[in-house]
């Protein structure tokens, strides 16, 4: 200001400096916050959700201490003991699937190895196929690292994983579980196989990865019916230039592997 001394200025100027460092000190502990030790996976607090000794296992699994989790489990800590009730889109979820979707691979891998059950979980979900519902394509392959026979992890209401991807539109999913050797032609209670699935929701992109990748494009299922049917049924705001001309492209690879076209019309 016109007039003000110098020591008043610098007086002003301290102020304003200690109001910004002050700020600066806020924001950085709201940002610790949300790594403090009571969240050990960096989403909401695991206390809120599990009980104290469940919170350990977490805390070890997160530290990558896979004789801490043996231990807690050794002292009777069941590694696979549900959530309360505090959230309800996560009632009953195990540790495992709170590390599926909140922790890092190296904690989900961790668990696994202490012991935990990657096949219990919450709503018919199990770990892999927790994984694909909340799109933890990362988690997922932490699991089949250390446990491959999961690329065929039994999916939710019948069939396995792989079913659950091409519903879901898990691209990075789908071509993961084929890299991992799962079982393309795999059956639902119904007899139909992930081709079938992906063909119900019109993922036409995942039917020509399935058959470019080997699965059996002339598979009946207990109707008798291939899969094919299914993508002359959707509707029209479905029927794009591109589900069209993927569609056509789908035709023409059936023909060339031998597979029967049979469009149901």
């Amino acid at each position: 200001m016109l007039g003000e001394t110098v020591p008043a200025l610098r007086h002003r100027r301290s102020i304003r400096s200690i109001a910004v460092s002050l700020l600066t000190v806020g924001m950085v502990a709201v940002g610790l916050a949300g790594c403090a030790p009571g969240s050990p996976l960096g989403g909401p607090d695991p206390a809120d959700y599990f009980d104290a000794g469940t919170v350990r296992v977490l805390q070890a699994a997160r530290d990558g201490d896979v004789e801490r989790i043996r231990q807690l489990i050794r002292e009777g800590q069941d590694p696979n003991t549900p959530a309360n009730d505090h959230d309800a889109r996560r009632s009953g979820i195990t540790p495992l699937q709170w590390a599926v979707e909140f922790g890092r691979p190296r904690t989900v891998e961790t668990l696994l190895r202490g012991g935990a059950d990657p096949l219990v979980g919450s709503g018919g979900y199990n770990a892999a196929s927790y994984a694909l519902l909340r799109d933890k394509t990362d988690s997922l392959r932490a699991l089949i690292d250390v446990d491959p026979s999961l690329a065929d992890a039994p999916g939710r209401g019948g069939g396995v994983i792989l079913h659950v991807a091409v519903l879901h539109y898990r691209a990075d999913a789908v071509e993961m579980l084929i890299d991992a050797d799962a079982d393309l032609d795999a059956e639902d209670p119904g007899g139909r196989t992930p081709i079938f699935t992906a063909a119900s929701v019109q993922n036409v992109a995942a039917c020509l990865v399935l058959i470019r990748a080997g699965a059996d494009g002339g598979h009946r299922d207990h109707r008798g019916d291939t899969f094919l049917s299914s993508l002359y049924l959707a509707k029209d705001s479905v029927r794009t230039r591109e589900f069209l001309g993927d569609r056509d492209d789908l035709e023409d690879e059936l023909r060339s592997r031998g597979f029967p076209v049979e469009t149901g019309r």
